[in-house]
């Protein structure tokens, strides 16, 4: 079980990065109450299913990863369209926030500072978790049906919309090739 900690920027002080946590339950419900449906259309083939519809402002998605299998370093960044919202009300510029939940299985997961340096790994189990405000994230699945849950704000119009991916060189995936 993974214990409590906070990620903090090294370029930028007080800036969040990530949180990491348990979610244990003890109660003797086992698992989601209500799963929505999945879209019809996926625009980006690598990425999980996400649930909802196109307009949804909350992404929810679902995935099953084996071994080596992962999603690789990516940033969530503002979208188009947002931009003078946040001038206006004298919002921060907008990052997508993203929180991942181990099911089942066991989950390496790469956190990334906002100039993309490596910052800080950990191996989530079941029922961990992980929490990511700005930077970056990676993750990658280090046993065969590693299953996780993902909320993260929508709608996911695709990689060339809200998401931008980076290299590390250490991080292989089979799933994604250079």
């Amino acid at each position: 079980m993974i214990k409590f900690e906070e990620i903090w920027s090294t370029v930028k002080k007080n800036t969040a990065i990530a949180i990491f946590d348990n979610a244990y339950n003890d109660t003797n419900q086992t698992g989601l109450v209500t799963i929505p449906k999945h879209r019809e259309y996926q625009r980006d083939s690598n990425h999980p299913k996400w649930y909802g519809t196109e307009k949804s402002f909350l992404q929810v998605a679902k995935d099953r990863f084996m071994i080596n299998e992962g999603l690789p370093p990516h940033q969530h960044v503002f979208r188009k369209g947002y931009a003078q919202q946040m001038v206006d009300k004298k919002y921060p510029p907008m990052h997508i926030d993203e929180f991942i939940y181990v099911v089942e299985g066991k989950l390496l997961v790469k956190i990334y500072d906002i100039d993309d340096s490596f910052m800080i790994e950990k191996t989530l189990n079941k029922n961990d978790f992980f929490i990511y405000w700005d930077g970056g994230a990676a993750i990658k699945a280090l046993c065969d049906n590693t299953r996780i849950f993902v909320i993260k704000p929508g709608p996911y119009e695709g990689p060339e919309m809200d998401k931008r991916d980076f290299k590390d060189k250490e991080l292989v995936l089979t799933n994604h090739r250079d």
